[in-house]
């Protein structure tokens, strides 16, 4: 019995890095857009499911789903990095999130 519960506590450590790998924070300093969907300035964890990048504000817990394109890297990112334009009306809106330690950059789309 003692073995059981051993195995299955490893068990449950060892899934927790696979379920945390998918998500990452990032802080906004401005307002800004992505997709759509408009981020008040705050601390956002994002997760990519399919084709959606989840946001959530960690201070309001609201929760913002953007369209989004993974994109694979031949090398991993060194930092977190999120690059942002102005759009035709001077607003800035989200390119890509580079998620940093991984081979992952989130791209999107007006």
């Amino acid at each position: 019995m003692k073995k059981l519960v051993l195995a299955a506590g490893a068990l449950l450590l060892a899934s927790f890095p696979a379920a945390y790998a998918k998500s990452y924070e990032v802080i906004l300093g401005n307002s800004v857009q992505a997709g759509n969907v408009e981020l008040t300035p705050g601390t956002y964890r994002i997760r990519h499911k399919g084709d959606r990048a989840i946001f959530i504000n960690l201070n309001t817990h609201r929760t913002y789903r953007v369209p989004a394109t993974v994109e694979y890297m031949a090398q991993k990112n060194p930092t977190d990095q999120v690059v942002t334009v102005n759009n035709q009306y001077g607003q800035p809106v989200i390119q890509s999130v580079a998620l940093g330690g991984h081979a992952i950059d989130l791209q999107f789309t007006e």
